[in-house]
């Protein structure tokens, strides 16, 4: 082997870890984006390229199918007093539809089954599995009369209480279903007080200018006086961009969180040194004091995505496989020290 193949085979290897890591989640994040969007077909259609147990993933395939048939078109009843022209176009839908109808039901049937094949100690839980076994034999019973049904079997199709099939319950049961990677830490609800430099800074910004309004009628505002309230509501302004870096926001928002910082404090330190005037100099520190403040929020903010990094990465070694399974296939990656 020469040289530049070996070097090559030995970049392959090492890289080999992310690219398996990235073709484990990249499929359930996907899914997990269409269940935040509540996109029921979208869901279905990503089931297939997620990593972990089949029987597991059939019960989430069976809940998603069970929106689907929810929310699926039904035909209406046949009129005695129609036309014959037109009551032979409605049997032709109804035909149509009773084929789609079998074709689902027992896809749905089907996943029920896989679903129910799980060991006890899996998720789902026994009321679950109760549930969902009772909703099994109705379909099947379903099915061995549909060839000869008629438009009035839509009318038994109504979605089964015994099972839930909210959007909330199905993402609780990916996540819980074996060989699933978890979800990133991202993905976990934002804590309340991440959100206080947004509103510390949109007050920042309102409170001043109220005050401008109250004391201009009252013929109270003076050169100082506005000076001082356009420094404050500035440095609200510089806040409201560094929250995001709070929020998960992109890096973009530290880079510019930081410029504007940098530009607030260098405002405020060339009008308090430089200005000649006293109502500039009040201005220099109510932007000096509104940059120390916009300082705080970018130094946390700085903290917090490095925390964050910090978190995904350990996720990231926590789910690299060595051989992972979808039902598409199969994922096969190598890990080691060269």
């Amino acid at each position: 082997m020469s040289p530049h193949s070996a070097a090559v085979t030995i970049l392959m290897l090492l890289a080999a870890p992310s690219v398996v890591c990235a073709q484990t989640t990249s499929g359930v994040e996907r899914l997990r984006d269409a269940l935040d969007l509540e996109d029921t077909e979208s869901a279905l259609e990503q089931l297939p390229e997620v990593v972990g147990d089949p029987s597991g993933l059939a019960c989430v395939e069976a809940l998603l199918r069970e929106r689907r048939l929810s929310e699926a078109w039904r035909p209406r009843a046949l009129q005695d007093n129609a036309s014959r022209e037109l009551r032979t176009a409605d049997q032709r839908r109804v035909d149509a539809a009773l084929e789609d109808l079998q074709v689902e039901l027992s896809e749905l049937s089907h996943a029920y089954t896989t679903c129910l094949d799980a060991p006890a100690s899996a998720p789902p839980g026994e009321p679950q599995r109760g549930a969902y076994a009772a909703r099994h034999d109705v379909l099947v019973e379903l099915l061995a009369r549909l060839p000869s049904a008629g438009a009035e079997v839509f009318d038994e199709l109504s979605e089964p209480a015994e099972v839930d099939t909210d959007f909330d319950a199905i993402r609780e049961l990916l996540d819980a279903s074996p060989g699933v990677p978890p979800p990133p830490p991202e993905r976990a609800p934002m804590p309340g007080w991440r959100w206080t430099p947004l509103l510390a800074s949109a007050l920042t910004i309102m409170i001043p200018m109220v005050a401008l309004g109250s004391l201009a009628r009252m013929g109270q505002s003076t050169g100082k006086v506005q000076l001082a309230l356009l420094g404050v509501s500035l440095s609200g302004l510089v806040g409201l961009t560094i929250s995001g870096s709070w929020l998960r926001s992109g890096p973009g928002f530290v880079w510019a969180g930081g410029l504007l910082t940098a530009g607030m404090l260098a405002v405020g330190a060339v009008s308090l040194i430089v200005a000649d005037r006293p109502k500039w100099r009040v201005f220099g520190v109510a932007t000096l004091a509104g940059g120390v403040l916009d300082l705080a929020w970018w130094l946390g903010g700085l903290v917090l995505r490095w925390r964050d990094r910090q978190a995904h990465q350990e996720w990231l070694r926590r789910i690299q496989p060595m051989l992972a399974t979808t039902r598409a296939g199969a994922v096969l990656g190598l890990r080691g020290a060269f």
